[in-house]
C-alpha cells in the first residue's frame, strides 16, 4: 500500500508526508520526469510506474467525488409522480363498470327516432291527430305514426294512405286508432290492426293484407282482411248490433 501513517514513500526515494505530497511543490517533484531517452531506448523504472500508477488513482477519486456530488436531473424526480398519476387513471377505468349489451340496446331504442308508418293524402276541413296524450291539428301530407288516433270533425273528410298502399277515407266525425302496423317488403311478419271508434271509414287492403295479418276491430266486433275492399259503420253511441261492415 503507497499510503502508510502519515507519509508517502516513492520507489528508491525519501519518505513524505500526505499532505506535501499533495502541495503544488509535493506534486511538480512528482511529475517531474528525467528527461526521456532517445527513441529507441525507452527505459521504464519502478519510480515512474509507481508516480502513474498515484497518479491515475488520485484521478479516479477526484471524478468519484464529483460524480456523487451532482444533484439528479428534475425529470427523474418526476418520473415516481407520473408513474403515480398513470396508475390512478389505470385504476380509475379499471372501476368503471361496463355497460352491458341489453342496456345498450333499451338505450339506443329510447333514443332512436320513429319512423313514419304513412301520411294524409288528403284533407278537406279539420282532423286531428291525439299523440303521446296530445291532440294535434292535421295538415296535408303530415306523418302519422304507431298509436296514433286520427279524428275528423263536422263536415270534414281524410285520407290515409300507409307504407304498404293500404288507404283508410274517414267521413265526418270519425275516429281510427293505429293499435299495430308492421311492413317490409317481401316480409313474412308483416301485421296491421285497426280500431275503428264511430263514424263511417272506407278501406282498401294492399301489401299488409295479402302478405301477412290485417285486421279491422270495432267496440264489438273484430274482422279479418284479405286483399279486399270495404266500408265500416259504427254510429256514435250505437248498440254493438248496429255496427255495419260491408266488404266488395
Amino acid at each position: 500500500m503507497w499510503m502508510s501513517g502519515k507519509s508517502y514513500r516513492l520507489a528508491g526515494g525519501k519518505p513524505v508526508p500526505i499532505h506535501s505530497a499533495f502541495s503544488h511543490t509535493g506534486l511538480k517533484s512528482l511529475l517531474s520526469f528525467p528527461p526521456l531517452r532517445p527513441a529507441g531506448k525507452l527505459l521504464v523504472t519502478s519510480k515512474r510506474l509507481s508516480r502513474a500508477i498515484w497518479l491515475i488513482g488520485f484521478l479516479a477519486l477526484d471524478c468519484l467525488s464529483v460524480a456523487q456530488a451532482v444533484p439528479a436531473p428534475a425529470s427523474a424526480a418526476r418520473a415516481p409522480v407520473a408513474a403515480a398519476a398513470r396508475t390512478g387513471r389505470l385504476r380509475l377505468a379499471q372501476a368503471q363498470t361496463p355497460q352491458s349489451p341489453g342496456a345498450a340496446a333499451a338505450s339506443d331504442q329510447q333514443s332512436a327516432p320513429e319512423e313514419p308508418i304513412g301520411n294524409v293524402a288528403t284533407l278537406t276541413g279539420v282532423a286531428t291527430v291525439t299523440r303521446n296524450d296530445k291532440a294535434i291539428p292535421l295538415q296535408l301530407k303530415d306523418d302519422i305514426y304507431l298509436n296514433d288516433i286520427v279524428q275528423t270533425q263536422a263536415s270534414s273528410s281524410l285520407s290515409i294512405t300507409f307504407s304498404d298502399a293500404t288507404t283508410f277515407r274517414l267521413s265526418a266525425n270519425a275516429q281510427v286508432t293505429i293499435d299495430n302496423y308492421v311492413y317490409e317488403e317481401g316480409g313474412a311478419g308483416n301485421a296491421g290492426v285497426f280500431d275503428i271508434a264511430k263514424g263511417t271509414i272506407a278501406f282498401v287492403a294492399a301489401a299488409v293484407a295479402k302478405t301477412g295479418s290485417m285486421q279491422i276491430t270495432t267496440p264489438t266486433a273484430s274482422l279479418g282482411i284479405r286483399g279486399t275492399t270495404g266500408v265500416v259503420e259504427v254510429p256514435e253511441g250505437a248498440a254493438a248490433a248496429s255496427a255495419n261492415i260491408k266488404l266488395y
